[in-house]
């Protein structure tokens, strides 16, 4: 409710505010997440066309929504129109953050996931070791998202036969969200 106070507020000042696109994807964001798949994609939609009047293609303000159609479409186990709104995603990212900013990483972490869905083992793990380096580098080694991205690296890593190397990241995911969250 409260979202929707500061939604309908803010379009009536300033519809194309860069402030609007921001609570159109959070709101979006929590519908998605509530199973409302398609006032989720509406807003979404919106937020995009929205985003796409002042800003320039590759603003950061981008992200957000984009990456919130490519969850969207995950849930919804469409795997290529998911892969879709990430590249475009991590071109903007890649385009608009400095090399290790912790969103560019969560991008390639959504890709690799994407990716290791469509069977693209080899993409995934090239995204998922990228995104893991630059977590640990911007985020350091001992977060939840370095303990995420390690096993879903390690899911690739077993498809692909190199066990010895999967197990030691299961190992060390383990051994972390036990010291984050406790044994």
């Amino acid at each position: 409710a409260v979202f929707l106070k500061a939604l309908s507020l803010a379009e009536r000042q300033e519809p194309d505010d860069p402030h609007v696109v921001v609570l159109l994807s959070n709101l979006a964001s929590i519908y998605v997440q509530n199973g409302k798949d398609k006032q989720a994609r509406n807003l979404l939609q919106k937020a995009l066309n929205a985003a796409e009047k002042p800003l320039p293609p590759n603003d950061a303000d981008f992200l957000p929504v984009l990456t919130n159609l490519a969850a969207l479409e995950q849930r919804q186990k469409k795997w290529a129109a998911a892969e879709s709104y990430l590249l475009r995603a991590l071109q903007v990212a890649e385009q608009s953050l400095r090399a290790n900013h912790p969103e560019r990483g969560v991008v390639l972490e959504h890709l690799g996931f994407v990716h290791y869905q469509q069977k693209k083992f080899a993409q995934a793990e090239s995204e998922l070791r990228r995104a893991l380096e630059i977590q640990r580098s911007s985020l350091g080694i001992e977060t939840f998202r370095t303990a995420s991205i390690s096993v879903h690296l390690a899911k690739v890593l077993t498809h692909q036969r190199l066990y010895q190397e999967a197990n030691v990241l299961y190992a060390n995911a383990l051994s972390l969200q036990e010291k984050l969250f406790g044994s």
